[in-house]
């Protein structure tokens, strides 16, 4: 148990504590260093949607913790490190519904989460990184903002659940590897021409 009061959880804290299993954070948390739960692979319990004011989780965050579940409700989110739930395999439910700050889904964030099906994208997002939703065999469909004009490559490979990704975004940054690796029945609704070509 962490205590209120406590606003950063510092980088490598908890790393490979393999036999930790639950972990109640305060709620005036603000901040989930690099690696901070790197390897928990019993972790199957962090009440992070009690952290009303956390801002930061940082790289790796979580990678590896395959019994962590959710669901996570993220209000005040600003900044989300790369892989931060790498092979987060019981990952299921996330929300970003009112995290208007933040702008960028780094890459690898999602790779492998393989149960991640309950899924909202913040308002606002300018950006999707290489390899996001790697694998995410169960995420059904997805809404791309009209604000994201980046998409890295291979972003929806094997997300083999996948039925309808829709774009609404105008202009998108050229990138031929966008759907390399999506599921070929997919149906794939672009609203701009421009973006068609992009996506080429």
């Amino acid at each position: 148990v962490i205590p209120e009061g406590v606003t950063e959880i510092r980088a490598s804290f908890f790393y490979e504590c393999r036999n930790l299993k639950s972990v109640t954070l305060p709620s005036t948390l603000t901040e989930i260093g690099d690696f901070a739960f790197f390897g928990c692979v019993a972790l199957d319990s962090v009440n992070l949607s009690d952290c009303i004011h956390l801002k930061k989780i940082g790289k790796s965050a979580f990678e590896g913790c395959c019994k962590l579940s959710g669901p996570f409700y993220f209000t005040a989110l600003e900044e989300i490190g790369e892989a931060a739930f790498y092979d987060c395999l019981n990952l299921d439910h996330i929300y970003f519904s009112e995290d208007k700050a933040l702008r960028t889904l780094p890459g690898h964030l999602f790779f492998g989460c393989v149960n991640l099906k309950y899924f909202s994208l913040p308002e606002n997002l300018t950006e999707i990184g290489v390899s996001t939703f790697y694998g995410c065999a169960s995420i059904d469909s997805l809404i791309i903002p009209h604000t994201t004009t980046t998409i890295g490559g291979f972003a929806f490979s094997g997300c083999t659940s996948l039925t309808k990704l829709e774009i609404l975004s105008d202009t998108l940054e050229k990138n031929s590897q966008i759907l390399t690796g999506i599921n070929p029945n997919t149906k794939v609704l672009v609203k701009s021409e421009a973006v068609r070509k992009a996506l080429r």
